[in-house]
Order: structure tokens, then C-alpha cells, then sequence
């Protein structure tokens, strides 16, 4: 993923009146496919509140959370219906609920009620100051005015790397992340590939600073390649590095003959 100048632009300018406080992120990897669920039944309940098609009132939604919820096991449909229905009453008690709750859950489910959490985070404090609440919506999530990403560098072919040049390639990594306000989250070594899990600025140009931090390596060894990788929108591992770059290798070895 990359923003390009205008984008910049015109993310700055929407958020630059919004303090940190009022942008919510998800704290942790959330399918896009699945937020975009959550978000098309939500706006649905909360339609047919409003036409008064559905009627309950926050008390009744409130109670039969309580009741579900306190049940050993769920079905999966009900706790999905559930959760939306709690999001839609913007109560710091419905707030409470689903946080209680969230330590349960794993998976998908999880998924849903973290989307459930920071819909009503949002209604919560919205309700509370005077001041445009922002949702920025990514895979991977991230805090505030950060957003997470995953991305990976390559080795050159038959280079092994030394455990000197690993710590350049964390140094520089600190330093390219840190000079625009992000953060270094993680970082694990494989035989061909540096893998990495970064916060950065909404408004980062990502595949810039990724190529200024090849570069700067390079200057120091030249064992990096340009082969890489960033992005926001799901998470990486090793063994998936890892396979993605075999197929990779397979599509460009030439057939036999």
C-alpha cells in the first residue's frame, strides 16, 4: 500500500483538527471482509430502530445481552445480532459488556465484538464531547494516529546475513520509522528475508520510506535487494514470507526444456 502526495494532503487536512484521542482504530487484526459485515448490519439495526421496526429500547437490548452472555456457550448468529444491537445504544453499560466479554471470545467472534467495541467506543465518546469522532479503518488496525503494518525485506540471492548487518538493518529501522513519528513493533530474521511489524503515521508515504531504509542499508554492505513488501491490510509470518517468496522464486524459473 501507498498514499500518494495528494492523498497526503488530503489526509491531513481531515485530521488535522482531530486530536488523537478522538480517532479509533482497532487494536488488532480484524478481516476487512468481516468488518464490512459488521458495518452493513449495524447500519441496518440501527435503521430499523429508527423507523421503529425494531422495537426495543436500550434497556430491553442491555438485559438480553446479560442473559446471552452469561450463558456457557452461544450461537454464533445470536452473539453476532447481539453485539450489533448493543453498539446501537451508544451506553457506556453496553461498552462495558462487550469489553467484559472479549476475553471469551477468540476468532471470528472475537473479530465481531472487538468491531462491536469500537463502534460504541466511538457513539460513547462521542456523545460526550463536542468533537468529530473518526474511525480509520484497516486490516491490521493500529492507535491513534498510527496505523499498523506488516511489510518484509529481501536478501540478495547468496548472501548470508551476518550478525552485524542484522543490527544495521534494525538501526536503520528505527531510525527511518522513528524519524516520521512511528514506532517499531517487532522484527524477526529468516535465512532470505528480514520480516517487520511497524506503527506509522496515516499519512506516511510507506513504499518512500521503505525505499529510503533499502537504500540506506545498501550504502552500508549493499546485501539488500529490492524485492519487499508493506502492508495494512493483513498480517505476516514467517512460514507465509516464507511461501509466498518460494512461489514467487517458482514463476520466474524458466520451464525445462
Amino acid at each position: 500500500m501507498s498514499i500518494t502526495e495528494a492523498d497526503n494532503t488530503e489526509l491531513q487536512d481531515k485530521l488535522s483538527h482531530i486530536a488523537p484521542e478522538n480517532i479509533h482504530q482497532l487494536p488488532e487484526y480484524v478481516p476487512i471482509q468481516l468488518q464490512k459485515q459488521y458495518i452493513e448490519q449495524a447500519r441496518s439495526v440501527r435503521r430499523q430502530r429508527l423507523q421503529g421496526s425494531l422495537a426495543l429500547d436500550d434497556e430491553e437490548i442491555i438485559s438480553q445481552a446479560r442473559e446471552l452472555f452469561a450463558q456457557e456457550t452461544m450461537e454464533v448468529s445470536e452473539l453476532r445480532k447481539q453485539l450489533v444491537l448493543l453498539a446501537s445504544t451508544a451506553s457506556i453499560e453496553a461498552l462495558r459488556l462487550v469489553q467484559e466479554l472479549l476475553p471469551r471470545l477468540k476468532a471470528v467472534n472475537r473479530s465481531w465484538a472487538l468491531m462491536a467495541e469500537l463502534d460504541l467506543k466511538m457513539s460513547v465518546v462521542g456523545s460526550l464531547v463536542d468533537a468529530d469522532q473518526v474511525m480509520l479503518a484497516s486490516g491490521l488496525g493500529g492507535r491513534g494516529h498510527l496505523i499498523r503494518l506488516h511489510g518484509f525485506v529481501t536478501y540478495r540471492p547468496g548472501i548470508t546475513i551476518e550478525p552485524y548487518q542484522e543490527r544495521i538493518l534494525v538501526d536503520e529501522l528505527l531510525y527511518q520509522v522513528g524519524r516520521v513519528g512511528g514506532e517499531v513493533e517487532s522484527y524477526e530474521f529468516a535465512p532470505s528475508f528480514m520480516l517487520f511489524g511497524i506503527l506509522l503515521p496515516v499519512d506516511s508515504d510507506m513504499e518512500r520510506l521503505l525505499g529510503a531504509y533499502i537504500a540506506s542499508c545498501n550504502e552500508m554492505g549493499g546485501f539488500l535487494s529490492r524485492r519487499s513488501f508493506i502492508t495494512n491490510t493483513h498480517p505476516l509470518t514467517l512460514g507465509r514470507v516464507t511461501r509466498l517468496l518460494e512461489l514467487a522464486q517458482q514463476e520466474l524459473s524458466p520451464e525445462p526444456q
